[in-house]
């Protein structure tokens, strides 16, 4: 007879299955149960503090008895076990004050099994016994840990454990199918890759294999493909990995007889041009450079206009303290070495480079649950440092939202845009009660 397991799945989307059926019908919502499960289920070794358990379920809310509405959750949970299917046993105890999942229940967790090879293969000396198991850590990883959830802290730093290990086996299978010159292999790699962490540079690995086969026109289609939606969506130049990957190539192909129609075409603006023209500061000086050798053979002159940047209240940003915090945690990236900055930075008086420091945790998770801001809180997740600036993802928690920021500034503004709404009830609520007093 078949063992039924409880499977449960992580990454790209969250699902559990008992028996072939889902836990959670057609839908899965943030429930107490979704989130109780989540946490029990992926810490289920070392098990969870009551403290912290109640802290994610309840968080700030007024609720009379805690450890009264902890148990009513687990109650609950219980039924939605047994009417699921699962055998009669007591799923959830208490133990010493920490909760634990019991044992009895077996459970295929998708994380679990990634950390298992993870450390398989960190010990292994047979590539070919070590690209197989790349290739299972592949097929298990399909997303981000819990990708709905990232405004919770203790996944968000499980999910960006989880992306480092990724992206470290990521180049160690490249290595190999380099190695063996399985180049049809490394293709696969760049795309599932690029599909799964986008706006990290794994087309490079596509277009040095796509080069390799000799395949030289789908790897020119896929960089001018890449670069153009890089700086679409995230205002990012090409990398130099990137670059490199098409250097590669222009040394490699023989340009036919039509290359000056083939730029030509690239050169042109794609559909009726619009708006004003946004581009890098590098290509503004070339713009400026070139403007001012026409204009001075014309005898007419040129302008520079520079606006400022003000909040929601008309203050300069530079008055505000966010742009001291970016310049605090901007000088700690440099101390850590990482994200890695794209351009050197300028200054007017000679800075001495950076002594770089190792990462060290400073607070718990359960510390950190409880730093909430007085009028919002937000993780910010800096990828990337290029144009001097930054480039990543915030998550408002209050709200639950996440959006991709393609500049410090951009950043700025979306912080400053979501507390907007706060500030204009509070200058409001102060505008009544002068009028009252």
């Amino acid at each position: 007879m078949r063992e039924k397991i409880l499977q449960v799945k992580t990454f790209g989307s969250f699902s559990m299955i008992y028996d072939g059926k889902s836990l959670f019908g057609r839908k899965v919502g943030e429930t107490q149960f979704a989130s109780m499960m989540q946490m029990l289920i992926h810490e289920r070794k070392k098990g969870v503090s009551r403290d912290r358990l109640e802290q994610e379920l309840f968080g700030e809310r007024e609720v009379e008895n805690v450890h009264h509405a902890l148990q009513s959750v687990i109650y609950n949970a219980k039924k939605r076990l047994e009417k699921a299917g699962l055998p009669d046993v007591n799923y959830i105890e208490i133990r010493n004050g920490v909760v634990y999942w019991n044992d009895e229940i077996k459970v295929q967790e998708d994380a679990t099994e990634f950390d298992q090879i993870y450390n398989r293969i960190k010990h292994e000396k047979n590539p070919d016994k070590k690209i197989k198991d790349l290739e299972k850590i592949f097929e298990i990883y399909t997303g981000e840990f819990l990708v709905k959830r990232q405004s919770v802290i203790w996944v968000a730093i499980e999910a960006r454990r989880y992306e480092d290990m990724f992206r470290e086996y990521v180049e160690e299978a490249a290595r190999l199918y380099r190695e063996k010159q399985n180049y049809t292999q490394l293709e696969h790699l760049g795309v599932y890759a690029s599909n799964i962490e986008p706006f990290s540079d794994w087309e490079a690995l596509t277009m040095e294999a796509m080069v390799a086969l000799g395949r030289y026109e789908e790897a020119t289609d896929l960089y001018a493909d890449t670069a153009e939606r890089y700086f679409e969506e995230r205002g990012l130049k090409p990398s130099k990995r990137l670059l490199d990957s098409m250097n590669q190539l222009g040394n490699q192909v023989m340009h036919s007889y039509d290359v000056l129609d083939n730029i030509q075409h690239n050169l042109e603006e794609k559909g009726v041009p619009q708006r004003a023209y946004l581009c890098s500061y590098p290509t503004f000086r070339g713009i400026y450079h070139h403007l001012v050798r026409m204009l001075e053979r014309s005898g007419q002159s040129i302008y520079l206009m520079l606006c400022t940047i003000v909040d929601s209240k008309g203050r300069p940003m530079k008055e505000g303290a966010m742009l001291e915090a970016v310049f605090e945690i901007d000088a700690f990236f440099d101390r850590l070495g990482y994200p890695f900055p794209g351009t050197e930075s300028h200054y007017f008086i000679k800075h001495e480079k950076t002594q770089r420091i190792k990462m060290a945790r400073k607070l718990s998770d359960e510390e950190m649950l409880k730093n909430n801001g007085e009028k919002g809180t937000f993780i910010i997740r800096v990828e990337q440092r290029q144009h001097s600036s930054w480039q990543g993802r915030v998550t408002w928690v209050e709200e639950g939202k996440t959006e991709n920021f393609r500049s410090a500034l951009e950043l700025l503004k979306m912080i400053d845009g979501a507390l907007g709404g706060m500030d204009i009830k509070e200058d409001a609520e102060e505008e009544n009660q002068e009028r009252a007093g």
